[in-house]
């Protein structure tokens, strides 16, 4: 930037007259100029005093030129050096700002500037010369001073751009070098990813020749085991010939306990239908107390119509009465007759009222015993609920038992079908069936006392339900209409409780004899399609990952060499043949166990024709504890497993989605650093076409200035021949190179503003690139540093 000297000076040159008379700010280093100036300007006021007074002024004429044609020969070669020194700081402005990059052309021109220091420096002593030969007493010499200053200050500027220009050429050096470096740190990085993938190549290499190893003691191990499965089998058919008969065994006592089920549970049947009947029986009859209750509420609002008539009769006949005392001249003896006539009918609507509070009051204290009576009942009601609630439990628990003996039993079968399959299965399994035996006995005595007990129950509900009906016959004949309609509610909702307990126990009984269904399944939709679609997120997951596992090998082999290709695929070649032979030895023992197979494969299908009958019984056994077992969750749970499920899937989901998302932002990741180095490469081939293209535009622009210095070379000559003429015609004008007119000074100090201005302007603009520059190769070491 520009130093705040010369701005101040180009502002008082172009705003303030004065400062062409006389500037006391000027630097130090022009202090003899200064001195010479201001006696060429004292002299300079006296002479133009002189003038204006008229008195005669003495100039010396020599070889017959006058005044005037002198003026104007020094005017013109004024005018032409003035110019010549300005196209001169300009095109060293230019040469400095357009020759960063280059030394060589950069020490050229400032040998050019030197020169022309030089030739400037010899005009300067020229014009003193000529100064002092010339007489101080003409009018111009006025701004004399002010130009000398103006040059002086342009000279100083000239060199600080020179300081500034020589900074900016430094700097590019510096981002050059880090060009260079960061270059390198590229190649080291490759380099280095280079070197790391050819260890990752032998690490799988020594893997594969682990796993080869592996293998062979694998194939070892599988020969002893097949040697082991042999005398395996040979134990089991012993073990198959006993395990039969035990199962005939368990067979006969299968059946023995279904047909004691079978007629347990028909009993119970028939209880239930009884219930049923006397559930009926007790509907009709409240039915038919609803209707006593309708006759009572109409007769007590027949009754209630007939006082409030009476009522009004006796107003009207009152009414009529004070009308009449008022119009009649004596009426206490009316009045005394009246009390005569109608005291009977006053006292007895007196009594019928009491009556009538009475009657009010013992209903609302029956009503009260009422509601403390359906509380308690209300109570009672919550108990038998949880008492059923219970017994649905033990239901339950037996019926989980039973399940798991059948489980238990299935297992067993399978077991005994998979003769070849394994070695230790059927280790202790007599002991097993014993126990099992045990368990079916206690859980059928178990069951018979729970059927018990729970007949017994409900014929305690039964009679209880009894009496409460009998109560209730007796409660309604005395309750008023809010009362009787507050029972009759209270009653029916517990009528609907006990019903649907019935009905609960009628489809127990139903689904355990093999009738029908009762259709109140539940089946959720919503936990169906929650499970699809987490299946499907997890196939997509899979299917990424192998896609991920597949292409990843394949990007690794691009890194190996040829010689590491040629030594994996002897390598492999070598495996290939190895497996094999293994492949030829392990199908000859597979041809020998075949035959083994088949002598097992005839006892079984001896055993399969015995166990056929026993599936068939335990499919059956299974298919009717899923069913109660499905009544009972259906009624119970189902809600909860379903909203459980519902939870777990949505659990399950959310985490899904946050592995997607965490693959996601992996793979954005790495697509972002890719297209950052691509990015940077781009920037990188872009730079250097920029360069380039800027070192063809330096070249055109150098060959311009050239020609430019060539012209200036030629008008400094005309110059000098001037100047030449000018020693010869010895002139004693007191004028110097770097005098003007006022006009033609502020027309060249509006130029030299612009000029300066345009100068200042082109060196922001570099060093905006320059800085732009610097960021940019800041951000590719960063990048690198991170790479790395």
């Amino acid at each position: 930037m520009f130093s705040k000297q010369t701005t101040t000076l180009l502002r008082e040159d172009f705003h303030d007259d004065s400062s062409f008379v006389d500037s006391p700010s000027r630097s130090r280093h022009r202090s003899r100029g200064r001195e010479d100036s201001e006696s060429a300007d004292a002299q300079f006021h006296d002479a133009s005093d002189e003038v204006l007074t008229g008195a005669p002024v003495a100039v010396a004429v020599t070889d017959g030129l006058g005044i005037k044609e002198r003026d104007k020969i020094l005017d013109d070669l004024r005018k032409e050096n003035f110019n010549l020194k300005l196209r001169i700081f300009f095109l060293e402005e230019r040469l400095e700002s357009w020759c960063i990059d280059g030394d060589g052309e950069m020490h050229s021109f400032k040998a050019d500037a030197e020169q022309a220091k030089d030739m400037e420096i010899e005009l300067n002593s020229i014009a003193n010369a000529s100064d002092s030969k010339i007489d101080p007493n003409i009018p111009k010499l006025k701004g004399v001073a002010a130009v000398k200053s103006r040059i002086q200050d342009l000279l100083n500027s000239k060199k600080s751009l020179e300081s500034k220009v020589s900074l900016i050429s430094a700097e590019n050096d510096t981002l050059q070098r880090q060009l260079q470096s960061t270059k390198q740190s590229l190649e080291v990085a490759e380099l280095n990813f280079t070197s790391a993938q050819q260890h990752r190549g032998a690490k799988q290499v020594s893997k594969a020749a682990e796993e080869i190893l592996e293998l062979k003691g694998a194939k070892s191990g599988l020969e002893s085991a097949l040697k082991e499965s042999s005398h395996a089998q040979d134990r089991l058919l012993t073990k198959l010939e006993t395990s039969a008969r035990e199962l005939e065994g368990l067979k006969m006592k299968l059946r023995f306990s279904s047909q004691k089920l079978k007629t347990v549970l028909q009993n119970l049947n028939h209880k239930a239908q009884s219930i049923l009947k006397r559930l009926k029986t007790l509907t009709t009859l409240q039915t038919t107390h609803h209707h006593v209750q309708s006759a009572h509420e109409q007769e007590l609002a027949d009754l209630h119509d007939h006082f409030s008539r009476l009522a009004q009769e006796k107003a009207t006949q009152l009414e009529e009465l004070i009308q009449a005392r008022q119009k009649s001249k004596s009426p206490t003896l009316e009045l005394m007759k009246l009390r005569a006539e109608h005291s009977t009918e006053i006292e007895l609507y007196r009594q019928q009222l009491a009556d009538f509070e009475r009657l009010s009051e013992i209903a609302a204290t029956e009503m009260g015993l009422l509601k403390n009576e359906l509380e308690h009942r209300r109570g009672n009601s919550g108990k038998s609920r949880n008492a059923g609630g219970a017994r649905r439990l033990r239901v339950r628990l037996l019926f989980n038992v039973r399940r798991r003996m059948s489980s238990g039993l299935y297992v067993n079968v399978k077991t005994v079908e998979n003769v070849g399959g394994g070695e230790t299965v059927y280790e202790g399994w007599g002991t097993g069936v014993d126990t099992e035996v045990g368990r079916l006995r206690g859980e059928l005595e178990v069951r018979v006392v729970m059927h018990e007990e729970a007949q017994r129950k409900f014929g305690e509900e039964n009679g209880r339900l009894v009496e409460e009906k009998n109560e209730v016959e007796k409660d309604w004949r005395g309750l008023s209409v809010i009362g009787l309609q507050e029972a009759r509610n209270e009653q029916a909702s517990q009528g609907n409780d006990h019903a649907e307990a019935l009905k609960d126990i009628l489809i127990w009984i139903n689904t355990v004899l093999g009738l029908p269904e009762v259709s109140n399944s539940y089946t959720s939709v919503t936990v169906r399609r929650n499970y699809k679609k987490a299946t499907l997120l997890q196939k997509k997951l899979k299917s990424a990952l192998e896609q991920t596992n597949k292409s990843f090998p394949l990007l690794n082999l691009t890194r190996y060499s040829d010689a590491d290709l040629d030594s994996l695929r002897n390598h492999l070649f070598a495996v290939k043949n190895e497996l094999l032979v293994s492949k030829t030895e392990i199908e000859d023992m597979r041809g020998d166990l075949e035959r083994k197979d088949t002598q097992v494969r005839e006892l079984n299908i001896a055993l399969m024709d015995t166990t056929s009958d026993i599936k068939e019984e335990l499919k059956a056994e299974k298919e009717y504890s899923e069913k109660v077992e499905a009544q009972f969750q259906r009624l119970e749970e189902m809600e909860k497993e379903s909203r459980r499920e519902i939870e777990s899937l949505e659990h399950e989901l959310r985490e899904a989605d946050a592995r997607e998302a965490m693959l996601k932002e992996k793979v954005r990741m790495g697509e972002s650093l890719n297209k950052e180095c691509t990015g940077l490469e781009h920037e990188i081939a872009e730079i250097q076409k920029q360069r380039h293209n800027e070192q063809k535009a330096l070249d055109s622009k150098i060959r311009e200035l050239e020609e430019e210095l060539n012209v200036t070379r030629r008008q400094l000559e005309i110059t000098e021949k001037h100047v030449q003429n000018l020693k010869e015609t010895k002139l004693t004008s007191p004028l110097t190179p770097g005098f003007d007119d006022p006009a033609s000074l502020v027309s060249a100090n509006d130029r030299l503003r612009a000029d300066y201005f345009h100068s200042r302007r082109l060196v922001e603009e570099k060093e905006q690139s320059l800085q732009e520059l610097r960021n940019q190769f800041t951000e590719v070491i960063h990048k690198l540093r991170i790479h790395g």
